[in-house]
C-alpha cells in the first residue's frame, strides 16, 4: 500500500494551470473510473476532473472519466466502471477520509501482490480541510486524483 503525501501542496497550488505555449497532443489514453462516495458537489468535481486533465494533458496522457456509482447509471455503464484493467483503467474513489492516518495523507494506492494496482482512495474530507479558499477545493483535488493515479 503506497500512501499519498501532499506536503508540499502549496507548491503544487503554485504550478496552477496558467496560460503558456500549447501543449503536444496527448499520446496516450487512460480511463479513470471515478466513484464520487464522498458526494463532492458538482462543481468542485468537474474543478477537479479539469485540473486533473490539464496535468496529465502536459505529460501526453488523455483522461476519459467514467462517473461511477451514481443511481442512475446503466447496466452497460456500472459493467464498465466495475472492470479495472491496469495500466488502461484505473478506479479512483474519493471518500470522506481515514482517521487513521495523518492529516497531510490525502490518499491510498492499493497495489496487488504482484505490484500492480488498480485503484486508489482519495479522502476529500482532508482536502477540504486542508484547502485554506474555496477557490482551492478543486485544485488540490485535482492533484490528489493525479496523484492517487499516477502513484
Amino acid at each position: 500500500m503506497n500512501t499519498i503525501l501532499l506536503s508540499l501542496a502549496s507548491a503544487l497550488l503554485a504550478a496552477a494551470p496558467q496560460a503558456s505555449a500549447p501543449d503536444p497532443a496527448p499520446s496516450y489514453t487512460l480511463t479513470v473510473a471515478l466513484f464520487n462516495d464522498a458526494h463532492v458537489p458538482p462543481i468542485v468535481l468537474a474543478g477537479a476532473q479539469e485540473t486533473a486533465s490539464y496535468i496529465f494533458a502536459k505529460s501526453g496522457i488523455d483522461i476519459r472519466w467514467m462517473l461511477c456509482g451514481r443511481e442512475d447509471e446503466s447496466p452497460e455503464e456500472r459493467n464498465a466502471c466495475s472492470q479495472p484493467e491496469f495500466p488502461d483503467l484505473l478506479d479512483v474513489h474519493i471518500v470522506n477520509g481515514c482517521p487513521d492516518l495523518a492529516s497531510s495523507v490525502f490518499g491510498i494506492s492499493y497495489l496487488s501482490p504482484e505490484g500492480i494496482g488498480t485503484q486508489a482512495d482519495v479522502f476529500y474530507g482532508k482536502v477540504a480541510v486542508f484547502r485554506r479558499r474555496t477557490a482551492e477545493l478543486s485544485t488540490l483535488l485535482g492533484y490528489a486524483l493525479v496523484i492517487s493515479c499516477w502513484d
